[in-house]
């Protein structure tokens, strides 16, 4: 019985205190609902940032890849053409 009286007292002590104080209370919502925000929008950024490293990552192994594949084809082409003159 304790119980409910102590909740509906709890209850009561809110719902007194967001009545008779309503800046304080707009207050307490506001910036629960900016640190809500700023969690997401810094997890947000974080999952970004790790896809552009990997995307930046791809473009750079793949620039050396052609790189060593086109100075692997112009050394066997001027062999080539130094054996067959």
């Amino acid at each position: 019985m304790e119980k409910i009286e102590t909740r509906s007292t709890l209850l009561g002590l809110t719902i007194r205190f967001v009545k008779d104080y309503r800046k304080n209370s707009f207050a307490l919502i506001f910036s629960l609902l900016l640190s809500i925000t700023l969690i997401f929008s810094i997890l947000t950024l974080l999952h970004t940032n790790y896809r552009v490293i990997a995307k930046q990552n791809l473009f750079i192994y793949t620039a050396m890849k052609l790189t060593a594949w086109m100075l692997n084809k112009y050394i066997c082409s001027s062999k080539t053409l130094k054996s067959s003159t």
